[in-house]
């Protein structure tokens, strides 16, 4: 699907010639919803590995130190 592990998943997947990928979403159209996920360290290691470093720390908020 269209999710976080779907994409993240088809990039990495992508990365192998003899591959073809294809992303089917149920959903009609994409949309903000106000939710957020947590990425944890060894979680950012992969996207770091599969080349989406860049992106997501475009598309990231860094947690406040407010408590």
């Amino acid at each position: 699907g269209g999710g976080v592990g779907g994409l993240t998943f088809a990039v990495a997947m992508s990365r192998y010639p003899d591959v073809e990928v294809e992303i089917f979403e149920a959903a009609s159209e994409f949309s903000p919803i106000g939710a957020g996920i947590g990425i944890w360290p060894r979680v950012w290691k992969a996207l770091v590995a599969i080349g989406l470093e860049d992106l997501a720390i475009h598309a990231s908020t860094p947690p406040s130190d407010e408590t």
